[in-house]
């Protein structure tokens, strides 16, 4: 049975998140101003978010979705007693199946989706012949260069949140999805070029060792969209009881710069350095341009 949990992990990416994080999670949101008419969670895995959403806002139809059938039959045996199960659609469903957009507007804004989506990368799941990939496509139009270099590899979560966030766009909703924090920059580097309709978004890091037994930078990672709105700055918290951001990640002239505040301060020797470097770049120009003309003399 343990080797059997192992393999369900490493194919699904299945880090399965603690009832107690699902609940801190949703108080957390719902005390940020967040009043979902639908939440949905479409890796619901076995329901912590599902439970909580029920706890936090009883008032919202909540949506739960997985590509095992076991954690469906263990969700729905699990909720058959909640007096208010008629809010409640549990489902089998392949992510990468669905079209989003047409899903999504099934169901009644706003709409919140959460979740704890795969932490697998693209290139894992193939050498563990995964099932649970998307079909490939270059989501962010890298160059053959860059794709046989290996910067085309993604985490299967990156691709299911943009793929949610571009579904989104232009209605009004959020999503908050754990994830890893390059995972987080990334996709906020993709929403800028695909210019998506981000109103705020926000990256509240999470003690991964000790909620999920992995050494990796994880963080709850929040977008709320609004339409007509493309703000592309993010603010980092310590963690989720912070009041106060620790720094503020954006994009400036299409690169995405580490800490807003310091670049404001130093760009001036930034700019001063480019012009530096234009100025080099010329004068070599003109120096190889000299050399030729001399050989061919």
């Amino acid at each position: 049975m343990k080797n059997k949990n192992i393999k369900k992990i490493k194919e699904f990416g299945d880090f399965q998140t603690p009832r107690l994080l699902a609940r801190q999670i949703a108080l957390f949101l719902r005390n940020s101003g967040i009043d979902p008419s639908t939440i949905i969670e479409p890796t619901c895995g076995t329901g912590s978010f599902i439970h909580a959403s029920i706890e936090t806002f009883p008032k919202a139809d909540i949506v739960g979705m997985d590509i095992n059938k076991d954690y469906i039959e263990l969700i729905s045996e699990k909720i058959t007693s909640i007096k208010h199960k008629k809010h409640i659609f549990i489902k089998q469903a392949d992510f990468f199946a669905l079209d989003w957009k047409k899903e999504l507007n099934t169901y009644k804004d706003p709409i919140l989706i959460i979740g704890n989506p795969p932490w697998i990368t693209s290139a894992e799941m193939s050498i563990l012949n995964g099932s649970n990939i998307p079909i490939k496509s270059n989501i962010h139009r890298y160059s053959g260069l860059e794709a046989k270099t290996g910067r085309s590899i993604f985490y299967i979560s990156e691709w299911v949140i943009i793929t949610l966030l571009n579904s989104l766009s232009g209605s009004n909703g959020a999503l908050a999805m754990f994830c890893k924090t390059s995972v987080a920059r990334r996709v906020l580097v993709c929403c800028e070029s695909k210019k998506l309709m981000i109103s705020k978004s926000s990256i509240h890091l999470i003690d991964s060792k000790r909620h999920f037994n992995v050494s990796v930078n994880g963080c709850l990672f929040i977008c709320q969209l609004k339409p007509n709105s493309q703000s592309y700055s993010c603010t980092i918290f310590q963690n989720l009881n912070s009041d106060h951001p620790i720094q503020e990640i954006g994009i400036i002239d299409g690169n995405l710069v580490a800490n807003i505040h310091l670049y404001e301060k130093w760009k001036h020797l930034h700019i001063q350095v480019f012009r530096y470097k234009k100025y080099v770049d010329n004068l070599l120009m003109s120096l190889l341009d000299r050399k030729k003309c001399y050989n061919n003399w």
